[in-house]
């Protein structure tokens, strides 16, 4: 209930920032980019995609929304993945033969006590242990949605244009685990969500292609909760109206 409820509050902020914007804008100053890319989170890659609103309030600057998705549930190093073992049998220790020896004799006496000579002899034969086959998977995803501000420098053209950006905002992490039964253990499929803040701080560039439809690259990278740092890479499509 807790991220359902963030989650209308993410979507309102982004419908009130769209709700400002004049219903005859005809200058470019609206802009809606989709930008499918790759994410990489501690060595990880993932598809990541985004959705991105911005409206030009001046000659360069721009408040800005954004909205990620990431195929991860980026929490640093456990990503989705399937994995198992074999089983098999462990062990090793085979015909073990332990033969006593003489206890030596009291003080002052001139031979030893052998009442334990040869009664410690036994054959413990094969010590195993079979390891069952085990089989688990993880996966997840996360949202992240950030609102801030976007800087187009002086160096802008009619057909060319770079920026950087920043914002701040929220993020949302689902994570299941699942382990299937064995011989020995049950089966496991459970399931871990947070929400938290989010940063981010970026760049790239637009370059128009014709009218209103631009290409371009953009890259931001975000702070999570739980320490955790996520960049995401990605070519964009961008319609201004």
């Amino acid at each position: 209930m807790k991220m359902v409820t963030k989650a209308a509050i993410v979507i309102g902020a982004f419908a009130a920032a769209l709700s400002s914007v004049p219903a005859n804008a005809q200058d470019g100053r609206l802009s809606l980019s989709f930008t499918p890319g790759v994410a990489t989170a501690s060595g990880d890659s993932n598809l990541a995609l985004a959705g991105t609103v911005d409206y030009r309030f001046s000659e360069h600057l721009s408040f800005e929304g954004d909205m990620t998705w990431l195929d991860d549930a980026a929490t640093g190093g456990f990503s989705d993945r399937n994995f198992g073992t074999d089983g098999g049998v462990f062990g090793g220790l085979t015909s073990i033969r332990v033969n006593g020896q003489p206890i030596p004799g009291q003080p002052g006496t001139s031979r030893g006590d052998n009442r334990l000579s040869n009664l410690i002899d036994r054959n413990f034969g094969n010590i195993a242990a079979t390891i069952p086959t085990l089989n688990a998977s993880t996966d997840g995803q996360t949202w992240i949605g950030t609102m801030g501000v976007r800087y187009e420098p002086a160096t802008q053209t009619a057909r060319f244009r770079p920026y950087v950006s920043g914002g701040v905002g929220v993020n949302f992490t689902d994570q299941n685990i699942s382990i299937a039964a064995t011989s020995i253990t049950q089966a496991v499929n459970d399931s871990v969500s947070h929400s938290g803040l989010a940063l981010s701080a970026g760049g790239g560039a637009n370059v128009r292609i014709a009218g209103p439809v631009w290409v371009g690259g953009d890259a931001k990278y975000f702070r999570l909760s739980n320490e955790r740092d996520l960049m995401r890479i990605g070519g964009s499509v961008t319609f201004k109206f």
